[in-house]
């Protein structure tokens, strides 16, 4: 199983596929959220595969957005949001004023 790595990235697996739904297991899936799109590398080229329907702490339900075809273990993409700029001012304007 693959984790975070330092290149903003967080890997998992496809461990199951129904017929209307992708099952994707991660180490944690903390920093995903509901609406989230994750990807499948093909070639070097991160495509849009999949949006997040429900999560657990681990694993991830999808709904598939790719002509591309998913395998049960092909290698799941998430890209960590860099935090907007905006909230990490207010949050140390706030910090400073309390």
């Amino acid at each position: 199983m693959h984790g975070q790595g330092n290149d903003g990235l967080e890997r998992g697996k496809v461990s199951y596929i129904s017929s209307q739904n992708v099952y994707v297991k991660f180490e944690s899936t903390e920093n995903i959220e509901i609406g989230d799109t994750l990807f499948l590398n093909k070639n070097g080229t991160m495509v849009p595969a999949l949006v997040v329907n429900n999560k657990s702490s681990i694993s991830c339900v999808c709904t598939p957005i790719t002509t591309s075809r998913i395998n049960v273990s092909d290698e799941i993409i998430f890209r960590i949001k860099e935090p907007d700029k905006s909230q990490i001012d207010q949050q140390r304007s706030l910090q400073r004023d309390s």
